[in-house]
């Protein structure tokens, strides 16, 4: 009876460790110059517009691990995604739209997203509109180059009856506009 109850104990133990363990994903495409949609890890997707590559490539995105975000956690605001878009450095001569999925943000509360440099910690607001639907999760933002890229929850800035409703007031455009600096 005790060997039962000791089992169930460690079973019981190893699955919520794995539960609360996500490690990292990674997603590699073949982009080529007519462009498309291409899907990743956990709903991220990348849209491609024609003739933002010259020639086919291969890009990767990495989500991070859960260790990787408690990495990133000393700043302004709490990082609540995270991912590298490989190769660090690839630019692009049409901007290229990222779709994440699966924010749940409080109600209120807005996604920034920032240019990680991994080996100092400095995190840089990217120059983009943003657009949040938080009913749905997702968060779409263009970007002209790779990097590591982070999502923050912001600061509160929805009106205390926008908080108060279900639906959360829909979708948002956010436009950041501080990134001056942000490639060196």
């Amino acid at each position: 009876m005790n060997r039962i109850k000791l089992l169930c104990l460690l079973l019981i133990s190893a699955l919520l460790l794995i539960s609360c363990t996500r490690s990292a994903e990674e997603t590699t495409f073949t982009i080529s110059p007519q462009g498309g949609t291409y899907q990743g890890f956990q709903g991220a997707a990348l849209d491609v517009p024609p003739d933002a590559v010259s020639e086919e490539i291969e890009l990767t995105l990495r989500s991070f691990s859960k260790a990787e975000l408690n990495d990133l956690a000393e700043g302004s605001f709490p990082v609540v995604s995270a991912f590298e878009a490989l190769p660090d450095g690839q630019t692009f001569t049409e901007p290229i739209t990222i779709t994440l999925t699966g924010l749940d943000l409080e109600p209120g509360i807005i996604p920034l997203v920032r240019m990680v440099d991994e080996e100092t910690g400095n995190r840089v607001l990217v120059e983009s509109s943003l657009d949040y639907d938080p009913e749905e999760g997702t968060l779409s933002f263009e970007v002209e180059h790779f990097t590591t890229y982070a999502v923050e929850a912001g600061e509160q800035v929805a009106n205390s009856e926008c908080q108060e409703t279900p639906c959360r007031c829909g979708s948002i455009s956010i436009q950041q506009s501080d990134a001056s600096n942000a490639c060196s």
